[in-house]
């Protein structure tokens, strides 16, 4: 390999030189600043996940602004973090602490099919609905394990809940499109074609919703 940074003044006259260079050593460059990790609790804003913050503007974009009722609680995460920014660029960790008899999340199963009754509203822990490897985040694949265990609902397909931080209203209504008004088996070209959450006389307009 070429020979860099090396004093080739000392070599005298031509010949094949041999340099041994230690490599068994990196050198890591030196973190010049060190930046605080905040944590506390905010109603809104990623949770279990840190955030780098450097401006009060952007801080406010994502955890919102002072919260009193976090504060007669005991918590001071926002005005903390705003007091640390004005030093430097933070690390904010907002916490989430759940009890699993307490903190619930609510959802409902939806029937495609006209003979079958909507599901009850049920609860689960809300800790059930995130992803909790590493940093803890919403995930609707851990939300579908809980409401399928032990074992799906055939009957019903649709379960709906709200995992966000707002209240959201959802409608429903039966499609009224044309063309759908045959059976499973003569859609899909036979009844061993047909899913096994459908049966093969239901007609395909059954499961059309918008």
């Amino acid at each position: 390999m070429p020979i860099q940074n090396k004093d080739l003044g000392k070599y005298k006259r031509p010949s094949i030189f041999i340099e041994e260079i230690d490599a068994s050593v990196i050198e890591l460059p030196v973190q010049e600043a060190l930046i605080n990790l905040v944590p506390g609790f905010s109603k809104k804003g990623p949770i279990n996940r840190p955030v780098y913050v450097s401006n009060k503007t952007d801080f406010a974009k994502i955890f919102g602004d002072i919260d009193k009722s976090l504060e007669r609680k005991g918590s001071y995460f926002h005005r903390t973090c705003l007091k640390m920014i004005e030093s430097g660029p933070i690390w904010a960790l907002n916490l989430l602490s759940t009890d699993d008899d307490r903190d619930e999340l609510n959802w409902k199963t939806i029937s495609l099919a006209s003979y079958y009754d909507n599901g009850t509203v049920k609860e689960m822990p809300y800790s059930r609905a995130f992803n909790r490897q590493d940093f803890w985040k919403r995930d609707d694949e851990s939300f579908l394990d809980y409401v399928n265990d032990p074992t799906p609902d055939n009957d019903r397909l649709l379960h709906i809940t709200n995992m966000g931080n707002k209240t959201t209203t959802t409608f429903m209504f039966k499609s009224s499109t044309q063309g759908f008004d045959v059976s499973a088996e003569e859609w899909y070209g036979g009844t061993t074609k047909v899913p096994a959450y459908i049966h093969p006389k239901d007609w395909v307009s059954d499961y059309l919703l918008f």
